[in-house]
């Protein structure tokens, strides 16, 4: 996920990046510390082989308003679709 991440930031400045897992919304590092400030969402922490990763999320269901609020707040937003099994 991680290096899908970074290499999705590098394509896309300025853009914050939302990961679909199931039924969730994701996003990581600078970007889930910005958004979770604008969303009011909670800012909580992946721990993964010691490396501990910001993440803040939300239901899939909720993606349009979320993202209407970000778009209103000058945001630009990127969602991407994972496939099964990938991480």
């Amino acid at each position: 996920m991680k290096t899908q991440y970074e290499s999705v930031k590098r394509a896309s400045p300025g853009y914050i990046i939302f990961f679909i897992h199931g039924n969730f919304a994701e996003c990581y590092f600078e970007d889930a510390k910005r958004v979770s400030s604008i969303l009011g969402l909670t800012l909580t922490t992946m721990t993964k082989n010691k490396e501990k990763t910001p993440m803040a999320g939300f239901p899939k269901y909720q993606l349009q308003r979320y993202t209407a609020i970000m778009l209103d707040n000058g945001l630009k937003v990127m969602v991407l679709e994972t496939t099964k099994g990938e991480k």
